[in-house]
């Protein structure tokens, strides 16, 4: 009674406001879903807050609460057709624990009475500053209902972020498919058209269900797609991403992943998933789910299932252990054999061809292994492996074998998976440099422990400087060589990497390797443009490795083929506070750290040096917004546990992201403490072996063991959120620990913590702090000015006008330089002329040929008075846009001459630029400019781009 005592308020309340009532065939049922529509009391059209509830919107979500602690709620009342299923979602985020709910209800009229029926509203708790998505399925509405509404609750008026609320009618009819392939598709939030199924990308999967399938066969899924829509930042038409996946758990080849390209041939493609069901398993119907991976639509039709011959040679391989990194040799190694191991079962002999000798090995198991001389010199050898079976080569694999002359300078992966520099095991502490790559940044973070950076591409003048400095301070450099997300920009990458990545940069001491695209199949970079770009780099430079980051998502399967394309692998996850939806995993605590520098190791096939970006920050410093929740900073307990256990589960360095976001002085020498502490511990880790876990008598509390110089070192660490106690059948002196105590083979450990226990002292550290610089001391570590600076920049108004990012075709390609042109007529002297313009990365204005402004950060966006530099008459403006090293590239700009103001949109004139380019008299009669996105969207978002003037 007391539910249908709140339906019947909502209701009378809606209606009495004159909430519009429209009818909707198909398609989004909600109006105003980001709530930019406004009344003229500046509240979100056709949404109502009711019971007292307050509401105040801003960019993209409501914030709703309620003033006396009671259940705050928000509605908006639509009118779907009847005899429909409808399906809703919406997603919630309160600044404190609660209860909350969402659902749809409708009501109609029974013999006179006022009846109704909604999708199910049970409460479910929600943590503070974790985004929830609540949804649900209202049944066929009756012809004769009166009305249905969307209603978002909390129990108790906290406040509570309300965005992307989705209602559409819910279809879940048959697909015309042929009939071997069977089964029914539930679309949810897709369509479908007698053209095919139109899969809206970032949604929900689409499945289909009861496939009928046969244990021990293999099959091929066929589908034709055509991209209808896609955006992306590259203006060459875009990519769509598809992801698929096969359930129950236990197929093997369950996910699957395809690019589909717009405008190649007809652009309709041909896609396959194959998968196999094992033999011994009782799976006889699958699942097929399908889900766009990006923004856009595609079109899929012509499903098909086939059988395919299963063949024991589908899952024969080789692989190669010694030579073991890049099946190369390199000065140093011993080139006298080959060594490597082939999975071959079924196959009667291993025939191996090398320089025209053969070796032949008998095949008695599933892995053969073998071992053949070598010795050759300098140079690349084909390597021809020939799988025998009844005389014939039943499967064959080539691979090039290199043996390389010494280089200056020689970086290579370890069987251990560690970093070796030239003969010697490096342990890396990463931190990217805050504010940027000066003496006083590397002095200071190098005093910190500090041994590992990056930078930009650039010229080579000034790269050599910086890493001239880095060297100074004993700091190694990863470059970004500004790679591209697709293939149109692979022809300038390769021409840029031959340019600026000369021979004394690759000499260079203080170069340790190359970044590869971050988060690439995240962002839908297509694998074979990734493996094309670790080929480039590695032929330009074959002495340096090249590091991959991942996005904490997607399968070990997906990532693979991303994984083979580089030689360091990394994964960034940020879970304070916990549980945080940012891990990908079933875990959203701390220890999904050391899950997921496991899951690396899988991925790279245990051949690549593995590190998992630890969290450098909080997360409400990702935002300018000042109206965002704030979210805590990681703690000094939480900090350690998350760097030990991602060490202690296969990790091989140390790295920390998000320093550049800090705004905590505090927070920042917590920081500095971790660093400091990992360079204490970095001769352990980069020449000890870790062993087997050592028993404890309580499963929350994991002894990990290192060995270095017949001495043993204990790391006891705290699993749980809770203090936990434990029997360990350790002794020696605490190392390192917070409030741990260790007595009478008793541990105790708060929540979180680790303790280190040997007999022995630590070995030394493996690198050297520099000595103190009194001038540099005096003058104070820039890192905390720039915080100051981050306060001031954050205390500045937010532009949020109608400009758009813009830029020249096909120039997303980093170190790309771009003209824009804009010519405006001034009416008479003293008419008041500003210009409002940033640049990713930097800019410089020119007003009728003549240099007037200049400056750098995409986020801050410089107000310029032109009135006293304008002629009346026509005016010509043009802006120099320069990106400092990687995609997106774009400038924005807002010209306002008296009451008119000119966006930067199409109408621009642009034209690529190179380095030394004069300005040119006119760009008349050049291309117009495209969109790389308009403000507030792409890569720059909203609530990000700061205003200040001259």
């Amino acid at each position: 009674m007391t539910f249908r005592f709140n339906v019947n308020k909502i209701t009378a309340f809606l209606f009495s406001a004159g909430a519009l009532i429209q009818l909707f065939a198909a398609g989004e049922l909600l109006e105003n879903t980001d709530f930019s529509k406004k009344n003229p009391k500046g509240f979100p059209l056709n949404w109502s807050c009711i019971n007292g509830t307050k509401g105040s919107p801003s960019q993209g979500w409501m914030t709703i609460q309620h003033p006396k602690g009671k259940g705050a709620v928000m509605v908006q009342v639509f009118r779907p057709r009847p005899g429909k299923r409808i399906f809703f979602s919406v997603e919630v985020n309160p600044s404190a624990d609660c209860k909350v709910r969402a659902y749809l209800e409708c009501e109609f009229t029974d013999q006179g009475k006022r009846k109704g029926f909604n999708s199910g509203s049970a409460w479910k708790n929600a943590a503070a500053g974790n985004w929830l998505t609540l949804s649900g399925e209202l049944p066929p509405l009756p012809r004769d209902y009166t009305t249905c509404y969307l209603a978002v609750w909390n129990n108790n008026g906290t406040p509570m972020q309300i965005r992307n609320p989705h209602a559409e009618i819910s279809l879940k009819e048959e697909f015309k498919v042929p009939s071997d392939l069977g089964g029914k598709w539930e679309l949810r939030q897709h369509r479908y058209t007698p053209q095919g199924l139109e899969l809206t990308g970032m949604k929900p999967a689409a499945l289909l269900r009861n496939i009928s399938v046969t244990p021990g066969k293999k099959y091929e899924l066929s589908y034709q797609a055509q991209v209808l829509k896609s955006q992306q930042l590259s203006d060459d038409g875009g990519f769509f991403r598809l992801r698929s996946t096969l359930s129950p758990d236990g197929i093997t080849g369950k996910n699957g992943n395809s690019d589909i390209l717009h405008g190649q041939g007809s652009n309709v493609q041909n896609r396959v998933h194959v998968f196999s069901i094992p033999a011994d398993s009782k799976i006889g119907k699958v699942t097929f789910a399908i889900r766009g991976g990006n923004p856009g639509v595609v079109r899929l039709s012509h499903f098909a299932l086939k059988e395919l011959p299963v063949k024991p040679s589908d899952f024969w391989s080789v692989k190669l252990l010694r030579p073991f990194y890049r099946d190369a040799f390199f000065a140093g190694d011993d080139p006298s054999v080959i060594e490597g191991e082939a999975e071959s079962g079924g196959a009667e002999k291993l025939r191996i061809t090398l320089q025209n000798k053969v070796y032949e090995f008998p095949v008695t198991g599933k892995i053969t292994k073998f071992r053949i001389p070598f010795g050759l010199p300098e140079g690349k050898y084909s390597f021809r492996c020939d799988f025998l079976k009844n005389g014939k080569a039943e499967k064959s694999f080539t691979k090039v074998v290199a043996r390389y002359p010494k280089a200056a300078n020689t970086v290579t992966v370890t069987p251990e998976r560690k970093i070796e520099i030239n003969g010697r095991k490096f342990f890396p502490v990463f931190m990217k440099l805050r504010p940027g790559i000066t003496e006083e940044t590397l002095y200071f973070a190098a005093r910190a422990g500090v041994n590992t950076t990056f930078m930009h591409i650039g010229d080579e003048e000034v790269m050599l400087h910086k890493l001239d400095l880095a060297q100074k301070y004993g700091i190694r450099m990863f470059i970004y060589p500004a790679p591209p997300f697709n293939a149109a920009g692979l022809p300038k990458f390769r021409d840029n990497v031959k340019k600026r990545l000369t021979d004394r940069i690759i000499k260079h001491p203080a170069l340790l390797g190359y970044l590869m695209p971050d988060e690439p199949l995240l962002a839908g970079v297509p694998i074979p443009v990734i493996q094309e770009e670790y080929r480039i780099l590695k032929a330009h430079d074959p002495y340096h490795p090249c590091w991959l980051n991942a996005a904490p998502r997607n399968s070990v399967e997906d990532l693979k083929p991303y994984g083979a394309a580089c030689d360091i692998l990394s994964v960034d996850v940020y879970p304070i506070p916990y549980p945080n939806s940012h891990s990908g995993l079933a875990d959203k605590y701390p220890t999904c750290c050391g899950k997921y520098a496991l899951r690396m190791n899988e991925i790279g096939c245990g051949k690549k040096a593995v590190f998992v970006y630890l969290q450098g920050f909080a997360w409400h410093e990702c935002t300018s917004d000042p109206k965002a929740v704030k979210k805590p900073y990681p703690t000094r307990r939480e900090s350690r546990f998350m760097a030990y256990d991602s060490l202690l589960n296969g990790g091989t360095g140390y790295w920390l992201w998000g320093s550049g976001h800090v705004r905590s002085k505090e927070f920042f020498r917590l920081l500095y403490a971790m660093t400091a502490e990992l360079h204490r511990f970095s001769g352990l880790f980069a020449e000890g072996k870790q062993l087997k876990d050592l028993i404890t008598s309580n499963p929350a509390v994991r002894c990990a063991v290192m060995a270095h110089n017949r001495k043993q070192y204990f790391f006891l660490l705290n699993l749980t959120q809770k203090t936990q106690q434990a029997a360990v059948s350790v002794q020696g002196e605490i190392l390192n620990s917070d409030s741990g105590t260790l007595a009478d083979g008793k541990v105790s450990l708060a929540p979180y913590e680790v303790m280190v226990v040997s007999t022995a002292a630590l070995p030394p550290p493996q690198y050297a702090i520099p000595v103190r610089n009194e001038a540099f001391e005096r003058l104070g570590d820039p890192a905390y000015r720039d915080i100051e600076a981050k306060k001031r920049l954050l205390s500045l108004p937010l532009y949020d006008g109608k400009a758009n990012w813009i830029w020249f075709r096909n120039g997303q390609h980093g170190m790309s330089r771009c003209f824009a042109e804009k010519k405006f007529a001034v009416a008479k002297a003293g008419e008041k002329v500003s210009l409002l313009v940033s640049a990713d990365d930097r800019f410089i204005v020119y007003l009728n040929g003549k240099k007037v402004a200049q400056n750098g950060g995409w986020d801050q966006m410089r107000s310029i008075d032109l009135t006293k530099l304008v002629s009346p008459g026509e005016n010509r403006l043009t802006i120099l846009g320069i990106d400092a090293g990687a995609p997106p590239c774009a400038l924005i700009a807002e010209l306002r001459v008296g009451s008119r103001m000119i966006c930067s949109d199409a109408s621009w004139k642009v034209k690529e630029a190179f380095k030394g380019d004069p300005v040119p008299a006119s760009l008349d009669s050049e291309e117009n400019a495209v969109i790389v996105a308009p403000f507030g969207k792409g890569a720059w978002g909203r609530n990000r781009v700061r205003i200040f003037s001259e």
